[in-house]
């Protein structure tokens, strides 16, 4: 089984809310092949023109999405990647220090749909994984996904405020994504601070976000666990996650399981060599990598 061929047989969905101008480096390698699909979320168009150079499927949603469909504030900041339906007022003293970023600040009221709605106007019937960074709104429009939706995905990538308040009003804190989530079978994964720069040698600032990485545990899976579909969906991503523990351990349960044969899962796991071999490549020649580091 070639790196081709597992991507051909995994048949993975990726969702990319807040996707502006350019795809996560983690997902890489799996948008090079056209059996991936790939949904882009943003209000800014102009800024998701990448995405006719994809060589995997894509879709782009060019709408600001909530838990609801209807009319909300939408907070335009100077610069757009700022702008959020959260008003950035939580901390006005961030506001004022990075003005550039923020100001001015206009308001306009703007008609927000779902994803789930979305999807369906896609066909788009089920999602593997979803990265959210919206500036604030990201728990909101994970809830504005269908049961059927949520109960099918595997990963789930999200940026979320440490600062007590959040910088955006109301916007969900850590503690909110994993009442969500873990009640819902996932567990964190991995986790990445993002920290302001650090005014001496040993300094070590508090931080001000972090990515968060939520998956489900394999061994939690329950009926799913008969779907070799499934394994090998999250065989795939734990290794596009650098999760390779992960993937190790699935697949010695595929092998004690007898889900999938010896010899299929011989080639599996030559693919799976092969992944992790061209990502230490990339790494190796300069390549970035969002979770091998903390900023600051």
């Amino acid at each position: 089984m070639t790196l081709q061929t597992i991507f051909n047989h995994a048949q993975l969905t990726f969702v990319d809310c807040g996707a502006s101008y350019f795809p996560p480096d983690t997902w890489q390698i799996a948008l090079r092949e056209k059996s991936s699909k790939l949904i882009l979320v943003d209000p800014n168009v102009q800024n998701l023109e990448y995405h006719s150079k994809l060589q995997c499927h894509s879709h782009v949603i060019p709408k600001p999405l909530w838990m609801e469909q209807g009319m909300q504030t939408l907070y335009v900041a100077n610069t757009d990647s700022g702008s959020s339906l959260l008003a950035p007022t939580g901390r006005p003293e961030i506001l004022q220090a990075d003005q550039g970023y923020f100001l001015p600040l206009t308001m306009r009221s703007i008609y927000c749909s779902t994803l789930a709605v979305e999807l369906d106007l896609l066909n788009i019937e089920l999602v593997d994984c979803i990265k959210l960074d919206t500036q604030g709104s990201e728990l909101q429009i994970l809830m504005g996904l269908d049961s059927q939706r949520i109960e099918s995905l595997l990963f789930v990538e999200v940026e979320v405020s440490l600062q007590n308040p959040p910088l955006y009003s109301g916007a969900s804190t850590l503690q909110d994504f994993s009442d969500f989530l873990e009640g819902r079978g996932f567990e964190i994964a991995n986790l990445r601070l993002s920290r302001p720069a650090p005014t001496s040698k040993y300094s070590l600032p508090i931080p001000s976000e972090c990515d968060v990485l939520f998956v489900r545990p394999f061994h939690l899976l329950g009926a799913l666990k008969s779907s070799r579909l499934i394994m090998l969906k999250l065989l795939v991503l734990a290794n596009l996650y650098y999760l390779y523990e992960y993937a190790d351990q699935l697949c010695n349960y595929l092998r004690d399981s007898g889900l999938i044969m010896e010899d299929d899962l011989a080639a599996i796991m030559t693919s799976q060599s092969e992944l992790r071999l061209v990502q230490g490549n990339y790494l190796a020649n300069g390549g970035l990598s969002l979770w091998h580091r903390d900023s600051g």
